[in-house]
This record gives structure tokens, sequence and C-alpha cells, in this order.
């Protein structure tokens, strides 16, 4: 069964509407604290429309039900937000909001650093991490602590997805024509950087769409060479090249057991065993912590304070391949062992691609 349009499986579609309100909130934080007392009808028009409704946002607004919801939320969330009546009901913030930030800064200023204090990891074995962290003190202390509490409850629900939708945003326009080559059935010759390899390589696929799962955007594609389907992460694709060529899509083609890791029924299903580290341990554990994929189960090892031991069960063994290939270097599989020796083996032939072996008497170049 084909996901919905957009890249969207059907449980997912809550995951980016719950986005959707964040961002709204976002915004209307940011127009209440420059002191304008807006009624549901302006905040309507003046918010971005919903992204189903076009390039311009012709003839779709959000509905006033949902912005009073926002604004209720944000009053639950001890924001010092007002209703005032004039000329009818209107929204404000106590005068006193914006003396949370100091002068110039704006509270959202000052909100958005705390939010990103994450972000400043890198800099801790640098000669800037002592000043960072004095600062990141100072800013933790501005901000009001129901306010911290609200911004870190969207860093625990959205920090998975966030990351993916600024990377649909960065790769817009590749994104917009792969499914417009999908659409039309035209085969396309992309220059993807495969993980653990030091360079791209083009690889002709048949694109049979663009999925959101799992916290990140993939093209699904028949590739040629190997005569296999693959999950390509978006966020490697570097550019593509549209040909004369048509395909066929295989009327007898299953999507879901490539898209899922799970519910397999009892009895059935690859049980896999994996150590991840790095960006797949962060994202995996996230995923455990919210409950899903069903079955999923990890435990930090004592290999690393970042290491995680995974075991999940798949519903076939091409899924649980493409699953373990698509962490790079960052996945070690462990059980079972024909799972393991097959992925040395499609990382072996994949690195003979890039330094084939001489033959005897070959001179070197």
């Amino acid at each position: 069964m084909l996901a919905p349009k957009k890249g969207l499986a059907e449980g997912e579609v809550e995951t980016l509407s719950r986005c959707h309100q964040f961002q709204r909130q976002w915004q209307i934080i940011q127009l209440l604290e420059t002191g304008a007392a807006p009624d549901l009808q302006d905040l309507a028009e003046v918010l971005p429309p919903p992204e189903e409704a076009g390039e311009d946002g012709a003839g779709r607004r959000w509905s006033e039900s949902t912005l009073r919801r926002d604004l209720e939320d944000l009053a639950g969330a001890r924001f010092p937000l007002l209703k005032v009546r004039e000329g009818g009901t209107r929204w404000r913030f106590s005068p006193g909001f914006r003396r949370v930030a100091p002068s110039p800064f704006l509270p959202s200023e000052l909100m958005a650093l705390y939010y990103a204090r994450g972000e400043f990891s890198a800099f801790q074995k640098t000669p800037f991490g002592t000043t960072f962290r004095s600062l990141l003190e100072k800013v933790e202390g501005l901000v009001p602590k129901p306010i911290r509490a609200f911004l870190d409850l969207i860093d625990e629900d959205f920090t998975p997805y966030l990351a993916s939708l600024k990377e649909v945003s960065a790769h817009r326009q590749v994104m917009e024509r792969l499914e417009e080559a999908a659409e039309g059935r035209r085969c396309v010759e992309i220059l993807y950087h495969a993980p653990g390899l030091s360079r791209a390589a083009w690889h002709r696929v048949d694109p049979y769409g663009v999925w959101f799962s799992q916290g990140e955007t993939f093209l699904m594609a028949h590739e040629h060479r190997r005569g296999k389907i693959h999950l390509f992460p978006l966020k490697e694709i570097r550019e593509l090249r549209l040909t004369e060529d048509v395909f066929q899509l295989p009327l007898d083609l299953d999507f879901e057991p490539i898209l899922t890791l799970g519910p397999v029924a009892p009895g059935e299903g690859l049980r896999v065993r994996a150590q991840l580290t790095g960006e797949a341990a962060e994202r995996v554990r996230t995923w455990a912590e919210r409950g899903a994929p069903q079955g999923l189960r990890v435990e930090e090892s004592q290999d690393g304070p970042k290491t995680l031991r995974v075991e999940y069960i798949a519903k076939d063994f091409e899924t649980a391949k493409t699953w373990a290939l698509g962490w790079g270097d960052e996945a070690l599989v462990m059980e079972p062992e024909t799972l393991r020796k097959e992925v040395v083996k499609e990382l072996r032939a994949t690195l003979m691609r890039y330094f084939p072996r001489r033959r005897k008497g070959q001179a070197k170049r």
C-alpha cells in the first residue's frame, strides 16, 4: 500500500501536525512580544498558511478554533497572556514580558538561545568552552522556569523531527523534482554519497516516492545496477539528472515491509541485535523512549558512554539489511551471523567499486 503523498506514513501525520503547532505558537510569541494585540481573525491573516495550501496559500488559513487552542496552550504553559476587550476579544502579553530579556534582546531571542544550548557542545574542548558555559548559565537564569519547561517539552517531543524538517527545507528542490519524477514514472540518475564512503557516486534509479519515516526523509527507488529496492537518505543526494526513460511500478510490490521495522506477528520475523554509536544511537534511543517502533529494546553498553545495544524484530532479512546499512559506520551487527556476513559482503562490494584490486602485473598509476 502506498504511503500518503509528501512522504508521510499514516502514523506520522500526527507528528507533523504537532510540529506545525509548535511553529504556529512560536510565530504567535514573536508577534505578541512586539506589543501587538491581535484578535483571532488578525492571527489567521498574519500567520503563514498550511503547507497544503500551495505556494501562494490561496484560499487557505488556519482556523480560528486552531489558533484559540494555540493561545490556550501558551496560557497553560504560563506565558503572561492576557485577554483584553478592545472592539472584541484580543490577546496580548503582559507589559512586563519584554523585560524578561535585557535590552536590546527580545524574549524570543533569549528563548531560542536557550533552546539551542545543545548545539554549543561542539565548543566544549575549545578555548571558548568556558565562555559559552558561562553564557548559557546566564541565559538559563534569565528564562523563567515555566517557559524553560515549555521549551524542554518541545525539545523532548520534536528534536528528532525538526532535524528532518530542516533537511527537507534545505533539499526542497531535489525532493520536489524526485516527486515529479516518481509521479511521471521517469528514471533518474542521482549523485549519492553512501554513508562511510569518502565520495559520492552516480546511481541510475526508478524513483518510487519520497517518504518521511522515523525522523528522516528517504527516496525509495529501484537501483538498476543491483536490481534491488533501496532507501536513499535525502540528505545524501547531492544532485539528480532526469532521463528520457520511463519505468513501470510493479503491481505486486509491498512497500510496508520496506518502510517499517514492525509490528511483526508472534513467532515471525527476524531477531536482530546490533551496537550503535553516534547519531544512530541518539536517534534510536529517542525512538525507544517514545515507544516506537514496536518491539524495540535498547540498553546502554559498557563499551562506551554513547554506545547503545539494540534488539528488535525485523519483518524480513531485506528489511533488516536495509536498516543496518542505513546507519553506515555507526552500526555494528552482532546477530544473526547471516545478516552480519551479508552486511560485510555488501560494504566490501561497495568499497571495491571505488578501490578495485589491481591484477597481477598491472602497473601502479
